[in-house]
């Protein structure tokens, strides 16, 4: 007798797997004898294989050319997928519908289809409605109980292997962002970074390959040590590693902000275009402070989000440098279902 298949379709950033956490261990459970495939961009890989989400990953094309854009990256993921198995016991998307995702999902000859309805596909129309209303963790929590899928809300938690520095030992900022109307500008993280170091704050510099030069002119400015700017030197898993052994991290709405609320520690998280209460800590969670001026704006702009630049550096000073709660605080919206 065959495994059963089950392919989870998710969308590809570092904040959408952590946040995703109590959906797919939810789907494990639910179907312990399924085999479980799920998309996932292969920089990505190494977190999610550790965190031991799915048995197989499936991952982008790369072709002759090498890395692929984003959205071809995902294109590439879903296509990948769905033709891995000819016909999955359960297909899951977790993910805003899309057209063509929507379409392919129906088409998908499942026996079970978890997913959001699409306006112009009417196969989709017993599915719930998205809405963007719904803090992140609360969508995928409704999505899957529509379908007799009860998520837990203290597995957004995960744990990495205990390193030397923890404990506590530096502090870290994460000076770029995925979009440029995410990213503060530099020459405001320099002062945050060099008040922090001041206050005795032992400051990591953190940021993509892409945002190297960047991240150095930060570093340069604010008086940090040439190896404390690990930017572009670390996978997926040893940033992650990095923020486990932080006292506290610093960045805007981006990735490694779902990583330390994923490993509970404290944060300061700056919000420009996105509310806070759709995607930010979990509501009323303490080791989490979110500044955000209240207008919503373009995420993706190229520039940064007018929001975003009424944040002043003695409001981030502030907050980093307050009281924060000790190691044992719980989270109320984690402990609440548990």
């Amino acid at each position: 007798m065959s495994t059963p298949e089950l392919i989870v379709l998710r969308q590809t950033g570092l904040g959408d797997l952590v946040s995703g956490l109590p959906a797919l261990r939810a789907l494990r459970r639910a179907f312990p004898k399924h085999r479980m495939r799920m998309t996932c961009p292969s920089w990505l890989a190494p977190l999610a294989t550790h965190l031991r989400v799915a048995d197989i990953l499936v991952t982008e094309d790369h072709g002759a050319g090498g890395p692929v854009e984003h959205e071809s990256a995902d294109e590439s993921m879903v296509r990948k997928a769905l033709e891995s198995v000819r016909s999955p016991d359960v297909l899951v998307a977790l993910r805003a519908p899309e057209r063509d995702v929507a379409r392919a999902v129906v088409d998908g000859r499942a026996r079970l289809v978890i997913a959001y309805r699409h306006p112009e596909i009417d196969a989709t129309a017993p599915f719930p409605t998205f809405s963007f209303d719904d803090h992140i963790l609360l969508r995928w929590e409704r999505l899957l109980d529509r379908f007799g899928v009860v998520s837990r809300r203290a597995d957004l938690h995960f744990r990495l292997p205990v390193g030397a520095a923890r404990g506590g030992r530096h502090t870290v900022i994460h000076v770029g962002a995925g979009s440029p109307a995410r990213r503060w500008p530099e020459e405001r993280w320099s002062q945050v970074a060099r008040a922090l170091e001041m206050a005795g704050h032992r400051v990591l510099l953190t940021g993509s390959e892409d945002e190297a030069a960047l991240v150095a002119r930060v570093r340069g400015s604010a008086g940090i040590p040439r190896d404390r700017d690990v930017s572009g030197r670390t996978d997926v898993l040893a940033l992650a590693q990095l923020v486990s052994e932080a006292r506290l991290v610093l960045s805007c709405d981006t990735g490694i902000a779902h990583v330390a609320i994923g490993l509970r520690v404290p944060s300061v998280i700056l919000f420009g275009a996105v509310a806070p209460g759709w995607w930010g800590a979990p509501p009323g969670c303490l080791l989490h402070r979110s500044l955000w001026k209240g207008r919503l704006g373009e995420p993706y702009a190229p520039q940064p989000d007018p929001g975003l630049l009424q944040i002043s550096v003695a409001e981030v000073l502030e907050t980093a440098l307050g009281a924060w709660p000790d190691a044992a605080y719980v989270c109320p919206f984690v402990a609440a279902s548990d």
